[in-house]
Parts: structure tokens; C-alpha cells; sequence
């Protein structure tokens, strides 16, 4: 018995999801996942974990090469509380949550920061995405320029704003007024402080971010002999901003921090925790800055132009295609992609019909036949 057990604990068929396919019979050129391999992509997409009775069910009677049974199963599923952790899952990992748990900061530099603060800064992410995908289900982009939240006390002395009912370990709705500063999720806590160092902020690595996870668009690797080290010296530019301009003098480092640099500036009303200043060191701070043309005042101004930036759910389509994929895209998917995104915004932008669309999609039902070698 020890013997077959541990044979079947080292089957490529127990520690990988197998999926080999068959011939489509609607275009003999490709194939498609099985309905047992379908019941599998499903579950790890839509529950992140293996499927229940009655999809295994589904799985195994054939049903879930039926565009209608397959549908029925996914509004099953993400309407479940397995669905709605798998919902967070997705975002924990779209938005990089992972690393303020190497968050740190010395309270001397930045009284308003406890070691609580990183774990309270996730939670406010978390409970406004699952506000907006189950309480509301509403448009998904308004995480980006939303002026509301969850704060615990914690972030309520943060933000500087009344949070009645606050506790450390309590998170109450709260309204940010129309003169705050603050506006989606970039000017919340998360976002500042896990793109900034432990002593000042990082206009590049905010900038960089935006590029990447929020616009899906590609940021050159800097060359390995650049020095990287921005820390002040005697007789340089006071402020972050001048040694950053400084630096993009040397062609070496232009090409990326022209493209990262201008949507970073916008952020540098906020310091290293996310607190909200004017001035540094009795210098004040320029937060203008560009996306893509578009000149902007500060982060509160680039919440409001990403409302309508159409490369915004287009990122949000391509991130969730990968992360249901399990790789990137192809270029012959891209038509599947587009058709992804029409059906998104014909949706209203509601994030639990995109799930819906991506497990109905060709791109995720079907695969193209392997090439010869």
C-alpha cells in the first residue's frame, strides 16, 4: 500500500492539472479541453481550487462543452463564497499585495506608522474591491478614481479624516470629501508605500507601476552600469524630483524615465506611508506631471483622466486572460482578447460578467494544435 501510494503522489497526473485536449469537431485545425478538463479550468479559475460534486458531475457527463451548461456553472460559481475569495485572490495578485508584508518603517521618520498599518492598508483594498464586485457589482474601474473607502482608526489618522465607529481591528464605509486630495485606489496606503523606499518616495516606482500593472504597457530593463543610488549629496538638487530630472540627463537612463518618471511625479504629495504633504525639507513640491500627453496636476488629476482611459479595462481583460491561462498571451489570441473587451464594456464594466466572458471564451475553451517539430 506505502508503495502505491507514493507512486501515485509522484503521477505527473496528481501534481499537475493535465490537459491534452481533443480534435474540435466544429474546426478539425485545433483542439479543445475535454468537458473533464473544462470542469478543472474551471474550478482553479473561478474557486481557485479543485471542482465540487456537481461540476466534477458536469465534467464527466460531457455538459461542459455546451457553451449554456458551461455558462450556468460559472454564474454558479461566482456568485459562491469560494467564488468571492477567488475574486480576491485575483486582485491580491493583478495588484502585488504580496509585498507589504516586507513593508517597514522607522515611526521617528513617520509618526503616523504602526506596525499594523501594511496588514490594515490590504484589508481597505480588499473589503472595496469585494464593495464593488458583490455589494454593488458595479463598473470595476471606479477603483481607480472612487472617492470612498474602509478605514480602521489606523488609516483613518492616516487619511486625516473622521471615521466614527473606527477601531484598530473595526473597518467603517467612509466618504473622502470633494476637496481631498485622494481618489481610487493610487492614493490609498497600499500603492504609496509598497512603491516607495523606507526613507523617501519613488516617482519611479510608482510611475513604473502604472505602467505596467495598470496599463499593461512594457518598461525597458535599465542597463546593468547604471547607478541606481538617488540618495542626496552635497551640493545636488534639494528635492527628489530635481535628482530624478538630474539623473535623466545621462542617456543611458532617459529612454525609462521619461516614460515612468512623469505619471510618478504625480504621487509626490504623499510620502513614504501615504501621508499627505505639501512641502519637503521647506521645499515645495511640484506633483505635475504626464500620461501619454495628457498634463496633470497630481494624482487625484490622473485618477480622473484614468476613468475613461480605454487602456485600463483592456489591461484588466489581458491580466485576467493570463492569470486564467496561467501564461501570456499570443498574437493569434488577440482577436479573442478584443472580443473579451467588447463584451466587458457592453457589460457595463462589472467584473463578475468578465469572469463570466473569459470562461466563455475561445481563448480559454480551446487550444491550437501542437506544431510538428
Amino acid at each position: 500500500v506505502k508503495t502505491a501510494v507514493a507512486g501515485m503522489l509522484q503521477s505527473a497526473h496528481f501534481l499537475y492539472r493535465v490537459e491534452l485536449g481533443e480534435v474540435d469537431p466544429d474546426n478539425p485545425d485545433r483542439l479543445r479541453y475535454t468537458s473533464a478538463e473544462m470542469a478543472s479550468r474551471l474550478s482553479f479559475l473561478l474557486w481557485n481550487t479543485t471542482p465540487d460534486e456537481e461540476l466534477l458531475a458536469a465534467g464527466e457527463r460531457g455538459d461542459l462543452l455546451d457553451p449554456m451548461a458551461l455558462y450556468e456553472q460559472a454564474v454558479r460559481m461566482v456568485a459562491s463564497p469560494k467564488g468571492r475569495r477567488a475574486v480576491q485572490d485575483f486582485f491580491s495578485q493583478y495588484l502585488d499585495l504580496r509585498r507589504l508584508d516586507a513593508v517597514d518603517r522607522d515611526p521617528a521618520l513617520y509618526p503616523a506608522y504602526v506596525p499594523s498599518l501594511p496588514a490594515a492598508m490590504e484589508t481597505e483594498l480588499r473589503l472595496l474591491v469585494d464593495d464593488l464586485v458583490y455589494r454593488q457589482n458595479g463598473d470595476i474601474r471606479e477603483l481607480f478614481y472612487v472617492q470612498r473607502g474602509f478605514v480602521n482608526s489606523d488609516l483613518a489618522a492616516l487619511y486625516e479624516i473622521d471615521a466614527p465607529g473606527a477601531t484598530p481591528v473595526t473597518f467603517v464605509p467612509v466618504e473622502f470629501p470633494q476637496d481631498s486630495p485622494r481618489a481610487g485606489i493610487l492614493t490609498l496606503g497600499a500603492f504609496l508605500t509598497m512603491n516607495a523606499h523606507p526613507s523617501e518616495t519613488s516617482p519611479t516606482l510608482r510611475g513604473k507601476y502604472v505602467r505596467e500593472r495598470i496599463l499593461c504597457q512594457q518598461v525597458p530593463t535599465p542597463p546593468d552600469d547604471v547607478d541606481l543610488n538617488l540618495e542626496p549629496k552635497p551640493g545636488q538638487p534639494p528635492t527628489l524630483r530635481e535628482r530624478l530630472e538630474q539623473h535623466r540627463d545621462d542617456p543611458a537612463c532617459f529612454g525609462c524615465h521619461f516614460f515612468i518618471d512623469p505619471p510618478g511625479f504625480l504621487f509626490e504629495n504623499f510620502d513614504s506611508v501615504g501621508s499627505y504633504r505639501t512641502h519637503v525639507d521647506g521645499h515645495e513640491l511640484d506633483t505635475s506631471g504626464e500620461l501619454d500627453g495628457i498634463e496633470l496636476d497630481d494624482a487625484k488629476g490622473l485618477a480622473m483622466a484614468l476613468k475613461d482611459n480605454p487602456q485600463l479595462p483592456e489591461c484588466l481583460v489581458r491580466q485576467l486572460y493570463r492569470h486564467a491561462n496561467g501564461r501570456l498571451e499570443t498574437e493569434g489570441e488577440q482577436a479573442s482578447l478584443e472580443s473579451i473587451n467588447d463584451e466587458f464594456a457592453a457589460g457595463g464594466y462589472r467584473f463578475r460578467e468578465l469572469l463570466i466572458a473569459v470562461s466563455l471564451s475561445e481563448g480559454f475553451r480551446t487550444i491550437s494544435m501542437e506544431v510538428p517539430q
